[in-house]
């Protein structure tokens, strides 16, 4: 499975839970010869290059790892939002003379 975005976690998840072995790859690694590409040539070529073994798996934290990640980038982003907005207030303040 290629990792592109976010939008491979909810897939890996539900495909390792149901017991499949899956293994996360770059798609820099899996790039090929430029021209016409399609979902079914990347996921034959994927799997060429798997059946070879040429592709090796990415490492993936374990899942308490992530929901502590998940909450630590949860903070993260509501205190650059605590700045902005602070920002904002006295931006509204300066055209009313309120200092």
């Amino acid at each position: 499975m290629e990792a592109t975005g976010v939008y491979w976690i909810p897939v890996y998840e539900l495909l390792e839970r149901a017991g499949f072995e899956v293994r996360l790859v770059d798609p820099r690694v899996t790039k090929h010869l430029d021209g016409r590409q399609s979902d079914v040539l990347d996921c034959q070529w994927i799997r060429q290059m798997m059946s070879m073994g040429l592709l090796s798996g990415a490492y993936r934290t374990p899942d308490a790892f992530c929901a502590l990640r998940s909450y630590v980038r949860q903070r993260v982003r509501l205190i650059q939002e605590r700045s902005r907005q602070a920002l904002h207030m006295q931006q509204a303040l300066t055209p009313m003379n309120v200092q």
